[in-house]
């Protein structure tokens, strides 16, 4: 990620407001200035979740010596075969008792919890923290990193991030369990509508993190990013007052991070960032409803400047921001306010200077009612406190 801020122009109605250059500027329900910044706090990258450490500590190769001293178990639980690691396929008595190793200090494995809980002594279990306390997934030793995909015996494997597993713990009700080669997670779920699919939020801090951790490559970007050397989202942005802060944080949309960074989160989950049309249709429900919920504008119903919020909310939190029941968009969540959103629609193909145009408004900026025909202005480098993004399936 590289912070490079340029100017933002705000359309509304037929009035054309221009901001200065989007740094830490003030806004009112006037000024509609885009609040910039360079940059926020690196996220917390995981690094230390293994996947499980002591799952399926006996099916991968050597297995060790049946004696005490092994990290699967203790010789009586471990088995004494050097070539099958012993009885415990799922872990062996040492993940509930911890009787010696690697593998049981901890019981269960990875039973932390999004505020932190007793996440800090999993280091080696498959519970790590990540964003100031949510579960690794991986969950349980028994979901996490078999041996059979590092054939270490006596560890669980060296399966790395998120162990592979197929199955996820602690997913919120707009989340679904996504697998893939780097193994499984909760990323959030999309609403299907005609001709495509769209996220029912916006991604969270909890799922960027979750994906970060799986220490996802920058090259094979389009040439269009290639300047893009890190998905970390900016430091000095993530520490501005406006963006959420401490271990409550994990549920907010995600700022701070380039329409780059955006593009490479939404393509590792086999989905894409949304196309200008098909947004605007979610939002609006074809037209329909082109204040996002109701036909009718009614004050606070999202986290927009009719809130007076200085920064943002848990997604979906807003129960009423959203298309009604009545619309087949229904249950697509905080499509104007809380963040603006990162969309397919830059102006060009240079690169870094792209001019692009986030869509949806944000916390503390819109109009006298925010539409979803309303967009800003931003560079394809700016990482900024206020803008986020969600994605799509076609």
């Amino acid at each position: 990620m590289r912070s490079a801020i340029g100017p933002m122009t705000i359309f509304i109605g037929l009035a054309m407001l221009t901001a200065g250059p989007l740094g830490c500027s003030s806004r009112s329900a006037l000024s509609l200035t885009a609040v910039g910044g360079t940059g926020g706090g690196s996220m917390g990258s995981d690094a230390s979740a293994t996947g499980g450490s002591d799952a399926q500590p006996g099916a991968g190769g050597a297995g060790g010596a049946a004696t005490p001293s092994d990290t699967g178990g203790s010789a009586a639980i471990a088995g004494t075969t050097a070539t099958s690691g012993g009885a415990p396929g799922i872990g062996g008595s040492s993940a509930v008792a911890g009787a010696s190793g690697t593998g049981g200090t901890v019981a269960a494995g990875g039973t932390s919890t999004k505020d932190g809980g007793s996440a800090g002594t999993m280091a080696n279990t498959g519970g790590a923290t990540y964003m100031g306390g949510a579960t690794k997934i991986g969950g349980s030793p028994g979901s996490g990193g078999s041996s059979g995909l590092a054939g270490a015996p006596a560890s669980g494997g060296a399966s790395g991030i998120d162990g592979g597993a197929g199955t996820c713990t602690g997913c919120q009700p707009h989340e679904s369990c996504w697998s893939g080669s780097s193994g499984s997670r909760c990323i959030e779920s999309s609403v299907t509508v005609p001709g495509f699919a769209i996220d029912a939020t916006e991604v969270t801090r909890g799922q960027y993190a979750a994906w970060l951790a799986t220490n996802p490559p920058t090259t094979g970007q389009p040439a269009v990013c290639d300047w893009n050397t890190t998905f970390v989202p900016d430091a000095t942005c993530m520490a501005k007052a406006s963006v959420c802060q401490g271990s409550s944080c994990t549920n907010h949309p995600q700022p701070c991070i380039d329409h780059c960074d955006a593009a490479a989160y939404c393509r590792a989950i086999d989905r894409s960032l949304c196309g200008d049309e098909d947004w605007t249709n979610a939002c609006s429900s074809n037209g329909t409803y082109p204040l996002g919920y109701e036909a009718t504008s009614v004050r606070g119903t999202c986290n927009d400047y009719t809130t007076a919020s200085t920064t943002t909310v848990p997604v979906a939190s807003k129960t009423g921001c959203h298309p009604p029941a009545s619309s087949v968009f229904t249950g697509v969540f905080d499509m104007i306010g809380n963040i603006a959103e990162w969309v397919d629609n830059c102006t060009g193909t240079s690169g870094a200077t792209d001019v692009c145009k986030p869509r949806g408004l944000s916390f503390g900026m819109g109009a006298a009612a925010p539409t979803c025909s309303q967009s800003t202005y931003s560079s394809r480098s700016a990482s900024l406190d206020n803008l986020g993004f969600r994605c799509c399936t076609h």
